[in-house]
C-alpha cells in the first residue's frame, strides 16, 4: 500500500466529467506482413498477462480514506481483470488518420473508472492501408511511470514479431 503525493492527489480532486487529466499515446501498428499473425485484443491481452509483472503500477487501484480526511492509497487489485482493461473496436473502413484522432479523443475524454487500476489499451482497427492503432491511456494521479507506457507500446508493437514464435 502506497499514499498518493500531494500533486497526484491534487491531480486526481481535479478529475470530474467533464476535465479528466489522462495521458494517451497512440501507436501505429504497419499493415501484417506474409507470415506475420495479426495483432488481435487476444494478441495484446495475452502479452499483458504476461508482462504485467514488469509494471507493477498496472495492478493498483485506488482506497480513499473515510470521509476524505488524507490522501488515497494505492493498493494492489487482488480481482484485476485484463480483459475490462484491454479492449477493441473498429472504425468504418478505410478509416482516417483525422477518424482515428476524433476516436481517441472521445475515449480519452471519457473518465476512468476509479475503482479500477487506471489504465486502458484500446486497439483500433480498420485504418487505410490495412493498418491498427494502440491506444494508451492512463490518468496522471496513477502513479504509473511513463516507462510503463512504452513498454506497452512496445510490447504492442512486438506483438506480430512475438506471435511468429508462438503457434496459431
Amino acid at each position: 500500500m502506497r499514499q498518493l503525493s500531494m500533486t497526484d492527489a491534487f491531480m486526481l480532486a481535479a478529475e470530474n466529467r467533464r476535465q479528466t487529466l489522462q495521458m494517451a499515446s497512440v501507436s501505429i501498428l504497419a499493415a501484417t506482413g506474409a507470415g506475420e499473425r495479426r495483432v488481435t485484443r487476444e494478441v495484446l491481452r495475452d502479452l499483458v498477462a504476461e508482462r504485467i509483472h514488469l509494471a507493477p503500477a498496472l495492478t493498483r487501484k485506488l482506497v480513499h480514506v473515510p470521509l476524505g480526511l488524507d490522501h488515497p492509497y494505492w493498493v494492489e487489485d487482488r480481482n484485476l481483470d485484463i480483459d475490462y482493461h484491454v479492449r477493441d473496436l473498429a472504425l468504418t473502413a478505410p478509416g482516417s488518420n483525422r477518424q482515428l484522432a476524433e476516436k481517441v479523443s472521445q475515449i480519452v475524454s471519457q473518465p476512468l473508472d476509479h475503482s479500477r487500476p487506471l489504465w486502458e489499451l484500446h486497439l483500433i482497427e480498420g485504418l487505410e492501408g490495412g493498418r491498427a492503432a494502440v491506444l494508451f491511456t492512463r490518468s496522471t494521479a496513477s502513479a504509473i511511470p511513463t516507462s510503463a507506457a512504452s513498454t506497452s507500446a512496445r510490447a504492442a508493437g512486438s506483438a506480430s514479431r512475438a506471435s511468429k514464435l508462438w503457434e496459431p
